[in-house]
């Protein structure tokens, strides 16, 4: 309550100030000083009674007027909602256009009741002075906020008081706007996939930033607790792609995006550690099971396993996989469906993030460790954990390599 008391207040003073506003004082003053040098009241002592009477009726007609306008401009602001404007500049724009009418209204019922005392005092040049100037300003005022409301530069003045920049510097000029739009959508991304660890909540899936931070602010500690720097962010952000060619981007709102992505990249591996994959050796243990059961299974059916493997290794093992990786925060793929590995864990959230990929091969010792190798290099940014489990026959082993979400390549041998 009180931060909207404030809020008010704010804006009457910046309503008060307006340019326009500032003109308009310098010509009514002059009207004044005319009037106060030149005026006959005196001679015709029903002038009185007409000022204050014609005064308040004009004033009761514009305050039932004005918020016939309000509510034009209300299904103006509406109607931009979906296609151009967020949630932060729509609530924004009502509540100032709304202050605007409050101040109007009041100024011009406190201009109505000063007429009415006036009407039965004395009938003196100084009441009806002082009466005609409020009334002119109660006019005025109802002519600005109309003016305010339509005008067409309103959303890029607003942006603007929105977003506090910093202090420029060279740095600032460095950063282009492909870039900032990048990171920002970064952020939307990575924020996103912290809603919907949990469940993959498709509500999200078309939702921008803002309005995912105005909806989840209250719900989620993670959001609550960077709410200030993701307006400041967003602000920043509509200041950019409405007055572009007016301002340069901010180094200062640039920075707080990184530190935000790295936030919510933590959370999210944070998410995977507690709920998913504890560390490598969690995966290490569940593949270690998997090798071993697809040797067994050839041992007690009396096949011979250099035989079989040639012929349905990645079928048989990806199944025996897709047994041991269950769990509702993610899918598995196989062969068929992954598009860089052989079988790949991904989770059930927004960018459906690879946690696992696992290539299959079956290849001497030699030319596994080159190809293992090769194969980090390449994928080593689109998993979390990437292992490679090549079943050498000719030793009678499997050998695995992985690489840790350090990216630190290691291996080991599980014999047949």
């Amino acid at each position: 309550m009180e931060n909207k008391k404030i809020d008010f207040i704010r804006n009457v003073i910046s309503f008060i100030m307006h340019p326009v506003n500032s003109i308009l004082y310098i010509g009514i003053l002059v009207i004044m000083v005319v009037l106060w040098f030149t005026n006959t009241l005196i001679i015709n002592a029903g002038n009185y009674t007409w000022i204050y009477s014609t005064s308040m009726q004009v004033l009761a007609a514009m305050i039932a007027l004005l918020p016939i306008s309000y509510s034009f401009y209300l299904a103006r602001v509406d109607e931009e909602q979906d296609s151009i404007l967020d949630r932060f500049i729509i609530r924004n724009l009502k509540k100032d256009g709304y202050y605007d009418l409050m101040f109007v209204i009041l100024f011009s019922i406190l201009t109505i009741i000063m007429n009415l005392i006036f009407l039965f005092l004395l009938e003196k040049v100084i009441f009806a002075i002082v009466a005609t100037l409020f009334t002119l300003l109660s006019i005025q005022y109802a002519a600005v906020f109309v003016y305010r409301l339509f005008n067409p530069d309103r959303v890029k003045e607003h942006i603007k008081k929105l977003d506090t920049s910093t202090r420029k510097t060279k740095e600032d000029s460095k950063i282009t706007l492909d870039g900032f739009i990048k990171q920002y959508l970064s952020l939307e991304a990575v924020v996103k996939d912290y809603i919907s660890n949990e469940n993959d909540n498709e509500i999200i899936d078309d939702s921008p930033l803002y309005d995912i931070v105005d909806q989840f602010q209250k719900d989620i500690p993670a959001i609550k607790e960077h709410y200030d720097i993701f307006k400041e962010i967003i602000y920043h952000r509509n200041n950019i792609i409405h007055n572009y060619t007016e301002i340069s981007i901010d180094k200062n709102k640039y920075s707080k995006i990184l530190e935000l992505i790295e936030e919510f990249k933590k959370l999210n591996n944070k998410f995977i550690s507690d709920n998913i994959f504890k560390n490598v050796t969690s995966i290490r243990t569940i593949i270690d099971k998997a090798v071993k059961d697809y040797s067994a299974d050839y041992r007690n059916v009396d096949v011979d396993i250099d035989s079989a493997s040639s012929t349905n290794y990645e079928e048989v093992i990806s199944n025996i996989f897709e047994d041991y990786f269950v769990s509702p925060y993610y899918k598995t793929l196989n062969t068929d469906e992954c598009e860089d590995t052989d079988f790949e864990v991904v989770q059930n959230n927004y960018s459906e993030r690879k946690i696992l990929g696992i290539e299959l091969r079956m290849t001497d010792s030699k030319n596994f460790k080159d190809q293992y190798n090769e194969l980090f290099d390449r994928l080593k940014d689109k998993y979390l954990y990437l292992f490679v489990v090549n079943n050498n026959i000719v030793d009678n082993i499997f050998e695995i390599g992985y690489m840790t979400k350090d990216k630190k390549v290691k291996s080991y041998k599980v014999s047949y």
